[in-house]
């Protein structure tokens, strides 16, 4: 019941991340690099996926499932204030979306 809770949260939480990702990107990329800037991003994305994948399958052979979920879930939360010191960094009221 609580990995099921987690996986929902994750999706739920994949799909806004990927929203605000673009929109954002959009917003603060200049309209000549968007293209390259877009495909870096889904480079690194797409790319991060079987490394991952790889890693987990790794630490649940090596330990257990409840290890995995655990190491899964601390790196989220060591990311939430990276990912907030660098939004707050971000002038946004610019209309140009200049820092």
């Amino acid at each position: 019941m609580v990995v099921g809770a987690a996986l929902a949260v994750s999706a739920f939480t994949g799909v806004v991340w990927n929203v605000l990702n673009v929109s954002l990107r959009q917003r603060i990329v200049p309209d000549a690099l968007l293209g390259r800037v877009s495909s870096s991003m889904r480079l690194l994305a797409w790319g991060a996926i079987p490394v991952g994948a790889a890693l987990g399958g790794l630490l649940t052979e090596w330990g257990n499932l409840v290890i995995t979920y655990l190491v899964i879930g601390s790196g989220y939360l060591l990311m939430v204030p990276v990912v907030i010191r660098f939004l707050s960094s971000l002038n946004l009221n610019n209309p140009d979306g200049t820092r």
